[in-house]
């Protein structure tokens, strides 16, 4: 109304208060103030605004501010309280439903937070439990390395033991050695004394034949020969003979006793009793006959015989298919094959008659081709019914064993009995028979060896 009255015709002056603000286009919260002011103090201006408006565009507030009927103010104060309370209303619905939210967001922070915790109490409860196992596993290794420890130091005290036994025996056989030596010194005396007396005698005879070789003695009064029996020179020089025999014989039974102990103290433990072994042609193991038998009667009759491996080329390492060759190749070989040892490592996938068939076949061309005699053990408890304990096919000799006795065993025995002076080569990679054989004084290969050069 302000404005409009600054630009009628002719133009109504507007309140003075209200020129500063005449061209705003927003009122601020002073303007209002201010205009509210200019209507309270110009009863005019007040007119003219309620004359020119009327309820319906100010409001039922407005129109009490502007016509002012008896009662205004008391109306006007109800009106502005129930505004403040419609305004505190709204705000208090904005507050509650932005503290809804709040309040939902803090929950859902909160579950979150309850779910990890869960999930880091669930884990620390697993890492105790390993933690737990862990510790009781350790301790169980800790018993059990305590346990080899004290085996180890039992072992080691064991050792010390045997080679101080070992020792005292080897001093007893030198010490028992020497006597023989000296024995046997006595004994070429005796005899090279003998030899003279017997040049002698012979000498005698040729020279003046005596009708009697009794030295006479004389009698105790100094007269004649007397009528006792005299003392030949043949039967002095056999007492000194015999005495020497004797201490002769007492040396060697000496030595023989301290190489007796000492063999028995190295050598391995014998084998359990296995089935025939053969032992007889050329090239062959040999024929049929009690293997354990012979064995320990050879033992008896040379307790120092021990059969030697083989030595390799210069250079040569002992686990390639080359070192293998050149054994098999050396004269007069017996190749011993722990069959199923070796055809389950070659071809594992066949039958088990299939892979006994195969290698038999291939060890008779590598017998042709080096010149080896090849000797193959199987497992009899795998042999199916009809099949004989022992074969030939083709040259290579193929043995089962009993269905109780293991093919180790078997092969075992047959290093026992084959004689000491021929040279064997084991094939196998089985711990036991290979200690075994490496105790025998037989060359090893492994299985894989064997069969690089079956397939060369």
């Amino acid at each position: 109304m302000a404005r409009a009255g600054a630009e009628a015709t002719p133009p109504v002056p507007p309140p003075a208060p209200l020129r500063p603000f005449l061209s705003f286009r927003r009122l601020s919260g002073r303007a209002l103030e201010r205009a509210r002011r200019v209507l309270d103090d110009d009863e005019g201006f007040r007119q003219r605004v309620r004359d020119a408006v009327g309820p319906e565009d100010v409001g039922e507030a407005g129109w009490l501010l502007l016509d002012r009927p008896d009662g205004w103010q008391e109306r006007l104060a109800e009106l502005l309280d129930g505004a403040v309370r419609q305004a505190d209303e709204v705000g208090a619905a904005e507050q509650v439903g932005r503290l809804s939210r709040e309040l939902a967001r803090v929950t859902e922070e909160r579950d979150d937070a309850v779910a990890v915790a869960r999930k880091e109490l669930d884990d620390g409860a697993r890492s105790r439990k390993e933690l737990d196992e862990e510790r009781t596993a350790r301790q169980a290794l800790e018993g059990e390395l305590d346990a080899l420890r004290e085996q180890l130091a039992q072992a080691r005290q064991e050792r010390a033991d045997a080679v101080r036994d070992l020792k005292a025996l080897e001093a007893r056989a030198a010490a028992r050695l020497d006597e023989l030596k000296r024995a046997h010194a006595d004994l070429a005396a005796a005899r090279r004394e003998v030899e003279a007396l017997q040049g002698g005698d012979d000498a005698s005879d040729t020279a003046l034949p005596l009708p009697d070789t009794q030295v006479p003695t004389a009698a105790p009064g100094g007269g004649g020969p007397s009528d006792g029996a005299g003392v030949s020179a043949s039967d002095v020089d056999r007492a000194v003979l015999a005495r020497l025999v004797g201490r002769a014989a007492q040396a060697a039974a000496l030595l023989s006793s301290a190489l007796a102990e000492a063999a028995e103290l190295v050598e391995p433990p014998a084998a359990e009793p296995v089935p025939d072994l053969p032992t007889g042609e050329p090239g062959d193991p040999g024929d049929p006959g009690d293997a354990a038998a012979r064995a320990a009667t050879a033992r008896a009759a040379a307790p120092m015989a021990r059969r030697q491996p083989v030595a390799l080329p210069v250079g040569a390492f002992d686990d390639t298919p080359e070192a293998a060759l050149h054994l098999l190749r050396h004269p007069g070989m017996t190749l011993a094959v722990d069959g199923y040892n070796v055809s389950l490592a070659g071809w594992p996938t066949l039958a088990l008659s299939a892979q006994r068939r195969r290698l038999v076949d291939a060890l008779e061309v590598l017998a042709a081709r080096t010149g080896c005699a090849a000797v193959v053990v199987f497992d009899g408890a795998d042999v199916g019914a009809g099949l004989p304990g022992e074969s030939r096919p083709r040259g290579v000799q193929v043995r089962f064993t009993a269905p109780d006795v293991e093919a180790d065993d078997e092969l075992l025995a047959l290093l026992d009995a084959l004689p000491a002076e021929r040279p064997v080569t084991l094939a196998s990679s089985d711990r036991r028979v290979v200690d075994g054989a490496r105790r025998r004084g037989a060359n090893v290969v492994s299985a894989t060896q064997l069969l690089a050069v079956l397939d060369h």
